[in-house]
């Protein structure tokens, strides 16, 4: 990447947006291919873009600091008689047209200078989130200028070659015109499986099976309408192969080379074609159509990077790596020091959903960035909205809060750290029998143990012994689970399975003077000595207790809370107040720090403390949660999305 100077406004039609969330589009690898004539050699790509606007000119109008818009790939004056036509594409100004990202520095980046702004951007309406009209301002106005201009009526049977996000695109927008068909070729198994499950009702086929797939299916012997998105050479001449006589045929995409007629073999089809490119003067109505829920383009949104891992991004969006559909850039992130690829993403993700979910603010001190500008990528909401409850998932908001009580910051605001998912994840299954139900069967499933009945699950559970009154903990210094979830086996007996949950955080360093660290690194207290050595969990010298046969290692960062977490649970089965317990590790995929060090924990554990140990990433926990209905069918729907479009890598 490139350092630019920040861009400031150059003319009174200028307007300085910063780029929120922005995206890679096909135009953009013609560029790096050269393919595009006009643009411009080092310039900064990208026009499908929105964000926010930091600065106007005097004559920009209906537009302000501070609003959300999406960018508009198309500039344009509204004034030329092409501009008055609806051919915005051709506007006469000099900067007009496709500018951005093509003979200007577009918006790969974290600010972008609009020429005549007033009719480049569009302002996003209050309940349309910023990935929602990411495609408003070019291949979501590609589509919706390709099906208006093919003239599709109720009564036609639609081809449309090619399924990359253009092309679904084009399909979204045909679709608005309930054309009594819809063929969709594509040459890609993966891409037609994403039609498939997305728009179930269209029709699809290969380039290879086309022609006789689409005549097999029409009225007139071919398509009454072809759409052509895909962008190859075969596909050019598949367009007009498969359209009947007297059909249109609309060149929606971009060609890396000339494309050629053979005029004597089309002779008596009187064919009518029709080239699109993008004409963005319909982004007002595309924002509407999104607002009412017509139109979502977020199922093409496969993957998600911060600017800085750029490169990344357009190595797996040219190879088609992963599935790739549409992968969307993210403004830059500030980084910390000693931050994984982990925490850079999960900062990313959780400062999204602060803001286009939650669309709300983060607190002052996490918006200034050294060198004074904005971070509008906090991870800690402000004191008024933690209070409402807006870090925990509105479903069960009401019911999470009264179990938690008094405010406590961390726990409320901080987006990031871990303490929330519990409440969010664990909470909610023991609010009903059904749910308590529907987690027994969870828990069979991921532990093969035998679950009958789930009696309770409780949140930041400290258990105290059952053989005393003054409020002695097992451990005598206050260890707790993250969640507990206690559980009747098949002979009635009481087990317990502790859950420690992670998100970012990595080596659990100790604070001297705090009670942990008298009883494990002053002085290994005698509680922590018998139980570890007495529970047979460990590779030791003997079971006696003895201080010299313990295994110093459990005390080091990497290890220690795993242990304490583990012998907490072993304590309560010493003390015969259940019969079995589970130690349960739950992490994200990503944090590579328990990756590393969990399998390394379970060489230390002998094979009886491995049967009371599971590492679980939330990939496998949310997949077998997907087996089990918690709650009604569209509840469970929606807190199970918000769990996954939440925490998930």
């Amino acid at each position: 990447m490139t350092d630019k100077p920040k861009p400031v406004i150059e003319e009174p039609t200028d307007a300085i947006v910063r780029v929120t969330l922005g995206s890679i589009c096909t135009s953009d690898l013609h560029i790096k291919h050269g393919s595009v004539p006009r643009a411009v050699p080092g310039i900064t790509v990208g026009h499908e873009m929105v964000g926010v606007v930091e600065a106007v000119g005097s004559e920009v109008k209906g537009i302000k600091e501070g609003d959300r818009v999406t960018v508009n790939v198309e500039t344009f004056c509204g004034e030329c008689f092409y501009c008055k036509h609806g051919y915005v594409n051709n506007c006469t100004s000099p900067h007009g047209g496709w500018a951005l990202g093509c003979r200007i520095d577009g918006g790969q980046t974290e600010y972008v200078r609009v020429p005549l702004a007033t009719h480049g951007l569009n302002r996003i309406p209050d309940s349309v989130t910023d990935e929602q009209a990411l495609f408003v301002g070019d291949v979501l106005a590609t589509g919706f200028w390709a099906a208006r201009i093919s003239e599709i009526t109720e009564d036609d049977t639609v081809l449309i070659i090619g399924a990359g996000p253009t092309g679904i695109c084009t399909l979204l927008c045909a679709m608005l015109k309930h054309p009594k068909r819809i063929i969709v070729c594509e040459r890609s198994e993966e891409r037609r499986a994403f039609v498939k499950k997305h728009y179930p009702e269209v029709l699809l086929t290969t380039p290879e099976e086309c022609q006789v797939f689409v005549e097999a299916h029409s009225d007139h012997g071919g398509a009454d309408r072809v759409l052509e998105v895909a962008g190859a050479n075969a596909t050019f001449q598949l367009a007009w192969q498969c359209a009947r006589p007297n059909a249109i045929v609309t060149i929606v995409a971009l060609y890396d080379e000339p494309q050629v007629l053979p005029l004597p073999n089309m002779y008596g089809k009187n064919l009518t074609f029709k080239t699109g490119g993008v004409d963005g003067c319909d982004c007002e109505e595309v924002l509407h159509l999104i607002e009412q829920g017509k139109i979502d383009t977020t199922p093409l949104i496969t993957h998600r990077f911060p600017l800085s891992r750029i490169e990344e991004a357009y190595r797996i969006f040219e190879n088609r790596l992963d599935g790739a559909i549409k992968v969307a850039i993210t403004e830059k992130v500030e980084l910390y020091a000693g931050d994984t690829d982990w925490q850079r993403i999960a900062r990313t993700k959780q400062s999204d959903f602060r803001r286009n979910c939650l669309q709300v603010g983060c607190e002052a001190n996490s918006l200034n960035r050294q060198d004074g500008t904005k971070n509008y990528y906090g991870n800690v909401l402000q004191e008024k909205d933690a209070r409402k409850g807006l870090n925990f998932y509105e479903g069960f908001r009401k019911e999470i809060l009264s179990a938690i009580g008094a405010y406590r910051q961390p726990l409320w605001a901080n987006l990031l750290r871990s303490e929330h998912i519990p409440w969010n994840l664990f909470f909610p299954m023991g609010l009903t029998s059904r749910a308590k139900e529907a987690c027994g069967e969870l828990l069979r499933e991921l532990t093969g143990l035998e679950v009958k009945e789930v009696t309770c699950i409780r949140v930041e559970y400290a258990p105290s012994s059952a053989d005393t009154t003054d409020g002695w903990r097992y451990l005598n210094d206050g260890t707790s689970f993250d969640c507990y979830i206690a559980y009747k086996d098949n002979s009635d007996a009481f087990c317990g399975i502790g859950i420690e949950v992670k998100y970012t955080e990595m080596a659990y360093k100790l604070q001297p003077g705090s009670s942990e660290y008298r009883h494990t690194r002053e002085k290994l207290s005698e509680e922590y000595l018998c139980v570890t050595l007495q529970s047979g969990c460990y590779h030791t010298l003997s079971a006696a207790t003895d201080e010299e046969a313990f295994p110093k290692v459990l005390i080091e960062d990497d290890y220690r809370q795993l242990w304490r977490n583990h012998m907490l649970g072993m304590s309560m089965v010493q003390h015969s107040d259940i019969r079995h317990f589970l130690s349960v590790h739950l992490y994200p995929s990503g944090n590579k720090h328990y990756e590393k060090v969990l399998p390394e924990y379970e060489r230390l554990l002998t094979e009886k403390g491995q049967s009371t140990f599971l590492p679980l990433t939330y990939e496998r926990l949310f997949e077998a949660m997907g087996h089990y209905v918690f709650f009604s069918c569209e509840e469970d729907s929606k807190w199970k999305e918000y769990l996954r479009d939440r925490y998930l890598y």
